[in-house]
């Protein structure tokens, strides 16, 4: 898709746990996708197979027969996750509560085993991540201009 970065050539284990704009990004567009994905009814093992090999753009286009590109797809999927946001901000969950359990993002690292010394920057991930939608960075919450964007009231 236009304007996502190509992966790598190589993804050693270590460089999971860093936190890059490339990498923030890609996670980004995989939560619009898959809430397209969701939105459309599209089965999760289904999707396993892989985006190349399930042609949901193309199937979305049939069935509505409108033309929509893949970037507006990803918009449409960008607005459901931002809209899920807002809903849950609303109703008092505050965005930096809902993070993983810190043993499961390393905190403490692990001291030994395949992750031993290895921990996650949730922090970091998250904040990137939130910026991506367009929502408040240090926050996580959507910001007046991205809601009134997308027509949320």
């Amino acid at each position: 898709m236009k304007g996502l970065p190509k992966p790598g050539m190589l993804y050693t284990k270590g460089s999971r746990y860093t936190v890059d704009a490339d990498k923030i990004q890609m996670v980004a567009a995989c939560s619009k996708y898959m809430n397209l994905a969701n939105a459309a009814g599209m089965c999760l093992f289904g999707l396993f197979i892989g985006a190349t090999r399930v042609p949901l753009f193309e199937w979305l286009n049939a069935a509505t027969g409108r033309q929509t590109t893949p970037e507006e797809y990803m918009e449409i999927g960008g607005r459901i996750q931002t809209l899920r946001q807002a809903f849950n901000v609303k109703h008092g969950v505050e965005p930096r509560d809902n993070f993983a359990a810190a043993r499961a993002l390393g905190k403490p690292p692990q001291k030994e085993g395949a992750n031993r010394g290895r921990s996650v920057d949730i922090e970091a991930f998250a904040s990137g991540y939130w910026e991506q939608f367009g929502w408040d960075g240090a926050t996580g919450k959507p910001t007046t201009e991205t809601l009134d964007k997308l027509g949320i009231k």
